[in-house]
């Protein structure tokens, strides 16, 4: 396993800690920086391990594969721990839940396709920008829930709301946009399935 598919694992082992602290510790005594410093970790993983690999000319069909699916994992730890607690986010609604791991199943399904073809599906911009949005959207939802516990002035709180349902329509308007660039870009793939 080269360094950057090590740098991608690092990423699903902070998957079930990144769960763990967010369903348990109590947001009303900052347990949430510890989430939110957990979430801040994998996403840098993210950023560090698409660079090494084509730095080092280091990319390889494993990576094209579990690079993806360990930004599902932890996008969709935050999602249900989101739902969870609704509570704090209450622009949260389980369709948007859905609409995240529709999109996410699809291209899923495209990229095994892909495989059995002996194909490995690249990540393309669009989903490059969804995954952004997707992780801006996290980070600001859960700094959000420590204003919403009136930890900060109570101006911030309404600003941290707002920006957080701000960033999770941008989040939503991406990944629909992207799912659809995926399939149009790879409906050969789709045809096999038939």
């Amino acid at each position: 396993m080269n360094i950057a598919n090590k740098v991608t694992m690092i990423r699903l082992v902070c998957v079930p800690f990144f769960m763990l602290s967010m369903f348990f510790l109590p947001v009303e005594t900052y347990g949430w920086f510890v989430t939110a410093l957990i979430f801040a970790i994998a996403s840098i993983t993210d950023l560090i391990d698409g660079r090494l690999a084509r730095d080092k000319n280091i990319v390889t069909d494993f990576g094209k594969l579990i690079d993806p699916m360990a930004d599902k994992l932890i996008i969709t730890a935050a999602l249900l721990g989101f739902i969870q607690r609704i509570d704090l986010f209450p622009y949260m609604n389980m369709w948007i839940v859905m609409l995240f791991i529709t999109r996410d199943i699809v291209i899923s399904s495209i990229r095994m396709v892909a495989s059995l073809k002996g194909h490995a599906v690249a990540a393309a911009l669009s989903g490059k920008v969804k995954m952004i949005t997707q992780v801006v959207m996290v980070l600001v939802m859960l700094v959000s829930a420590w204003e919403q516990w009136g930890l900060w002035h109570p101006i911030l709180q309404t600003i941290w709301f707002w920006l957080g349902a701000a960033s999770m329509v941008v989040s939503v308007a991406a990944t629909v946009f992207s799912g659809i660039d995926y399939v149009i870009k790879n409906k050969k793939y789709i045809n096999y399935m038939q």
